[in-house]
């Protein structure tokens, strides 16, 4: 059976993209998720060659649907899967003024983010799924378009905002990585 389009107001204005053919797997789009193609058409991209799939998470409330989104795919194309999670810089822990009691209050807030984000990734990857846990530092946007490239990842899912066109007008990461991203991106939106 091959593959059919999805229209182009469910995924933006014209853009045409190719319903993956993993779709009648049981790939759990949600109803409201937008499939978002950075390279128009496409530029060849091709659902069946998903290996690699990153899912960026902050942690928060929402992070478990997006992260459960992502395990969808994962499993519908039996790709790897990495949970990734961007630490801002501290400058007052980084800078010229290092504090040791700063300095390991930083660390244990560091050790409880990877726990949680450990914790994550068994809540929602079945256990014979292939997943790798990060955790890095630095500007949120570069961090996680640096690790897409360095990883070869093919797919990003990342959560939306509950106000999305406001966060569209006014700037926020989901914008950016979706204006700069050289791999299709899934927004999953909050739900209610």
């Amino acid at each position: 059976m091959a593959p059919s389009s999805f229209d182009d107001d469910a995924i933006g204005a014209g853009v045409s993209c190719q319903q993956p053919a993993a779709a009648g797997k049981g790939l759990p789009l949600l109803p409201s998720t937008v499939l978002y193609c950075t390279i128009a058409p496409c530029g060849g991209f091709v659902m069946d060659e998903v290996n690699n799939i990153l899912v960026a998470v902050d942690l928060s409330g929402g992070s478990e649907t997006v992260a459960r989104v992502a395990a969808g795919f994962a499993g519908a194309f039996s790709a790897k899967l990495y949970f990734l999670h961007v630490v801002r810089d501290n400058p007052k822990i980084f800078g010229d003024q290092d504090v040791p009691s700063e300095r390991d209050e930083e660390a244990r807030e560091l050790r409880e983010e990877h726990r949680e984000l450990q914790e994550l990734r068994e809540k929602v990857a079945p256990p014979d799924m292939e997943t790798v846990v990060l955790q890095v530092q630095g500007q949120t946007v570069n961090r996680i378009l640096s690790e897409v490239k360095k990883l070869g990842i093919d797919l990003m899912v990342v959560g939306g905002h509950k106000d999305y066109l406001r966060h569209l007008i006014s700037g926020d990461v989901v914008k950016d990585l979706l204006d700069s991203a050289h791999c299709p991106v899934v927004v999953v939106p909050p739900a209610g």
